[in-house]
């Protein structure tokens, strides 16, 4: 059970980090500024721009939330072209050849361009965290928790579509 409330925190703590990612890197504008378009970056935008709308940022925490995203953003915009770049090596990969080494080569680099992509992630949803009140955070673990619990049955649903076995 602890293992599997593990890989739920993980796997929530990676969809915001990967989220977030998309909309700096594809320069879709900065949380609570304005609302993104249509693609898949722009959703999260507009989940990320309604989370923080919710919180009532004052125009000086906006300001500062707005700086800390700007910062961020370049080397957002680095680690998901390497990603980009990884994947396209790897679907580049001959298939009528198999090399083990060198597919697991791709996917280490991958993975290692991942964890620095969840780092930074964490490490701006900190610095955003600083800015907030102790009243905008209590609220903002309340909203996370309620998506926890959307994502969990969004999962749920997922798994239950595909012919899994059905969540506990």
């Amino acid at each position: 059970m602890e293992m599997k409330k593990t890989a739920l925190v993980i796997a929530t703590a990676a969809s915001l980090t990967l989220g977030a990612a998309v909309v700096l890197a594809h320069g879709h504008g900065t949380p609570g500024m304005h609302p993104g378009g249509a693609s898949c970056g722009g959703m999260v935008m507009q989940r990320i721009t309604r989370m923080l709308h919710r919180l009532d940022l004052s125009d000086g925490q906006r300001e500062k939330v707005h700086a800390i995203l700007e910062a961020a953003r370049p080397e957002f915009r680095a680690h998901m072209e390497s990603l980009r770049a990884g994947r396209q090596k790897l679907w580049n990969l001959d298939p009528g050849t198999f090399d083990e080494a060198r597919v697991r080569e791709l996917a280490r680099a991958r993975a290692d361009e991942m964890v620095e992509l969840m780092v930074l992630g964490q490490k701006v949803r900190s610095q955003v965290w600083a800015v907030l009140t102790p009243e905008q955070r209590e609220k903002a673990a309340e909203m996370r928790g309620k998506m926890r619990e959307r994502m969990k049955k969004s999962m749920r649903h997922c798994r239950e579509e595909a012919g899994g076995p059905p969540a506990r």
